[in-house]
């Protein structure tokens, strides 16, 4: 759980290169999802970043999949998916927001 604490509670890597796009379809595979599971977490709200393209398809860059891994470790601890949206809103909201999503993570530890 530390881990997870660690990787959850940051913004993101600013060093990331965003040039690179992927498919759904390359986002599953590189994750182990389903498309359709991709689809449900965007549909949930958990991916409130992603871009489509002209023609209306999901559009990843390497933030998207580093949400997208977030979402993952908090649902393999038990998290809701209500409750990693919430989580996502709290961390694009920025810094003002560490202690809640560390109060969170906490609270989410004591119930595993």
């Amino acid at each position: 759980m530390k881990q997870l604490l660690i990787h959850t509670l940051k913004k993101g890597d600013t060093q990331m290169d965003n040039t690179i796009t992927y498919s759904i379809g390359d986002v599953a595979k590189r994750l182990g999802l389903t498309v359709q599971a991709i689809r449900y977490y965007d549909a949930e709200g958990l991916l409130p970043l992603l871009k489509r393209d002209a023609g209306g398809r999901r559009v990843f860059t390497e933030d998207d999949v580093r949400t997208l891994q977030m979402i993952l470790d908090l649902r393999d601890a038990g998290v809701s998916i209500k409750d990693s949206a919430q989580f996502e809103n709290w961390r694009l909201q920025g810094d003002q927001t560490l202690q809640a999503r560390a109060d969170f993570l906490e609270a989410h530890e004591h119930e595993l």
